[in-house]
């Protein structure tokens, strides 16, 4: 999303990668359903019609201002720009492997997401001798 003088536009993503298919928890499936039927209910309350098009937008279904959701989101959690560090670290942690976490994260290669976080493998060397028995 980028800020213009005319008010918010939508950006094509930076690389190819970026637009993909992320998989998700059915608890998460459920509700991201359970917020388009309110956001469907209240649409047609107001009379703005019943297919909102964005997942979290305006009333009117307009773009919400990355200033607002960055002030909003930090009085209910951390910084919003601390979310993708944060799922990256949970998910290394939990041993998926980097090629994985690259394409979710949308990198175009491994090698940027090993240059970001890979900081966050320190001690991976030691998890990969305990499991070589030799051969």
């Amino acid at each position: 999303m980028e800020e213009t003088r005319r008010g918010l536009r939508v950006k094509p993503p930076k690389t190819k990668r970026g637009c993909r298919n992320i998989a998700l928890p059915p608890e998460t499936v459920a509700m991201l359903r359970d917020h388009r039927k309110k956001q469907i209910e209240l649409r047609l309350v107001l009379g703005q019609g019943a297919q909102p098009v964005l997942v979290f937008s305006t009333v009117e279904g307009g773009l919400l201002s990355p200033d607002n959701l960055g002030r909003d989101w930090g009085r209910v959690c951390w910084r919003f720009h601390a979310l993708p560090h944060a799922h990256t670290n949970l998910l290394l942690a939990a041993g998926v492997p980097v090629l994985t976490v690259s394409r979710l994260l949308g990198h175009a290669n491994v090698s940027t997401t090993l240059d970001v976080y890979g900081h966050l493998m320190q001690g991976a060397d030691g998890d990969a001798a305990r499991q070589w028995r030799g051969c």
